[in-house]
């Protein structure tokens, strides 16, 4: 039997629908590609910006490792210089401590011969060698004035207590006599001397320079805080003895007595 003839209105034909449908496939699949190689062009540019980034990044890591060597290299010299400034500078504060120690032995032997006196009111118009020898008297020691050089009032360091007398004495072993007698009557008072006097204590010592009087003092301060118990000036030294019956020791600077606290 003969097969019936298809006849499409309008003069269409499938073979146009696949035609068409081809043309539409080819025409996506450009545009795809166009836009997927738009997008790789965009993707690469980016990593191109990244990578010269990366780069820019890493150049500048590298200059500051080698800023930050250059650093820990001059910090590390400049600890050095400073550990020998500090050095240099602990030498420095010894050497002025020997210096000064030698300044006040020098002062001080220029009064090797010297004696203050303190304690003894002053009085207008006084005699100070007829003074002298009645505390010679009273201490139990011949006044010769050939012994003496010189004996007068020294202005004192505190408000309200009579002027001390400074006495040179032509030889140190005359002072010395002087010196030992009175350790053997410590409990001298000024009426002692002269009864119109008040009944107040008398010190005799060897004549300290200024320098001394102020090391002395600072010395007994930090003696206290250091629980030190004796410090005392002798023959142009000083000496320190932490407790009763314990060894004494010479001092030369306020900083050793922290090694007998």
């Amino acid at each position: 039997m003969a097969q019936p003839l298809l006849v499409y209105a309008g003069g269409f034909h499938p073979q146009d629908c696949v035609d068409n449908l081809g043309e539409f496939l080819v025409s996506t699949m450009e545009a795809f590609k166009r836009e997927m190689f738009q997008e790789f062009k965009s993707h690469s540019n980016q990593m191109q910006e990244l990578t010269k980034s990366v780069e820019f990044l890493s150049a500048n890591i590298d200059t500051a490792n080698q800023t930050l060597k250059k650093v820990q290299l001059d910090y590390a010299d400049i600890m050095k210089q400073n550990q020998k400034l500090t050095e240099a500078n602990l030498k420095l504060g010894e050497t002025v401590n020997e210096l000064k120690s030698k300044v006040r032995e020098l002062e001080q032997y220029s009064r090797r011969t010297n004696l203050e006196i303190s304690g003894i009111p002053e009085t207008r118009n006084e005699d100070t060698m007829k003074i002298l020898g009645d505390i010679g008297t009273a201490i139990g020691v011949e006044l010769h004035d050939t012994q003496v050089m010189a004996a007068h009032r020294v202005p004192s360091y505190k408000q309200g207590r009579a002027p001390p007398m400074v006495v040179q004495f032509q030889t140190k072993m005359q002072r010395d006599v002087w010196i030992t007698n009175y350790k053997k009557n410590k409990d001298l008072s000024a009426r002692r001397v002269n009864n119109v006097f008040p009944d107040t204590r008398v010190y005799i010592n060897e004549h300290l320079s200024p320098d001394n009087k102020i090391f002395l003092a600072q010395l007994k301060e930090r003696s206290k805080q250091c629980n030190v118990k004796y410090v005392w000036f002798k023959d142009d030294k000083f000496y320190l003895r932490r407790d009763d019956g314990e060894k004494y020791f010479k001092i030369t600077s306020l900083d050793e007595v922290e090694k007998y606290r």
